[in-house]
C-alpha cells in the first residue's frame, strides 16, 4: 500500500507551507493571539480564497469536495504556523455536522455560505457536568410560540468568538439518553446568548 502524498497533495502542502510562512511570520502570530477571533479580516479572506473552509465541503455545495486526507495535509502545515481561525471549528467540524445532521434545504442553505467565509460556524456540545456522553447533554429547549427557548451554558465552544452560529446539543425530549437530544443552529446575535472568553494558552480557547 503506498501511504505517500499524490502529486495534488503535494502541491497542497507547499501552497499552505508557503502561504503560512508568507502571512503568519512570528510577530503576526502575537498579534493575532491578542485578538478573539484569532483572524483578521484580511486573512480570513485569503484563507477563503484558497478553498479551505470549503476543502470538505462538495462541490455540489459550493466546496471543492476534497478527501479526509486532503484536510490532514492542509491541517498538518497550519498546526506547524501555529494558524489561529475557525478553519477547522467552521469548515470541517461545523461542515460535516451539517452535512451529516441537516436536511437537503439546510444544506443548500448553510454549506455554500461557510465555503465563502460568510457564515461561520460553532459547535457546542459540552457543559458544566463536561462528559461526551449522551446523558451529559442536559440544555433544555422547550417550545414556546412556534420556537424553541434554550436556558443553559455551552463550554469549551471553540472558535464562539467569530462565530456567526452556534450549532448546540440539547434536549428536546427525554432527560436522559440519546433518543431526546436535537441539534439547533442558533444566530450568535439572538437575544438572550452570550459568549465569553476563558483565559488560556491561547486567546481563542
Amino acid at each position: 500500500m503506498d501511504l505517500g502524498l499524490t502529486e495534488d497533495q503535494e502541491l497542497l502542502k507547499s501552497t499552505v507551507s508557503s502561504f503560512v510562512q508568507q502571512e503568519y511570520g512570528k510577530e503576526t502570530l502575537v498579534e493575532l493571539e491578542k485578538t478573539p477571533a484569532g483572524i483578521t479580516s484580511d486573512l480570513l479572506r485569503k484563507t477563503v480564497g484558497l478553498g479551505w473552509f470549503g476543502i470538505l465541503i462538495p462541490e455540489d455545495y459550493g466546496g471543492s469536495g476534497r478527501s479526509f486526507t486532503d484536510t490532514a495535509v492542509l491541517f498538518e502545515e497550519l498546526g506547524r504556523g501555529p494558524v489561529f481561525g475557525p478553519h477547522f471549528s467552521s469548515g470541517v467540524l461545523g461542515a460535516l455536522t451539517v452535512m451529516q445532521a441537516g436536511t437537503e434545504a439546510q444544506k443548500q442553505a448553510i454549506l455554500p455560505r461557510v465555503a465563502a467565509g460568510e457564515q461561520m460556524l460553532a459547535v457546542a456540545v459540552t457543559e458544566p457536568n463536561h462528559g461526551w456522553l449522551p446523558e451529559k447533554i442536559q440544555l433544555q429547549a422547550t417550545r414556546q410560540n412556534g420556537y424553541y427557548v434554550l436556558n443553559g451554558v455551552k463550554l469549551f465552544v471553540h472558535d464562539a468568538q467569530i462565530a456567526s452560529h452556534l450549532i448546540c446539543a440539547v434536549r428536546t425530549g427525554a432527560s436522559n439518553g440519546s433518543s431526546g437530544i436535537s441539534l439547533l443552529m442558533i444566530p450568535k446575535d439572538t437575544p438572550g446568548v452570550a459568549v465569553r472568553t476563558l483565559p488560556g494558552w491561547s486567546s481563542q480557547v
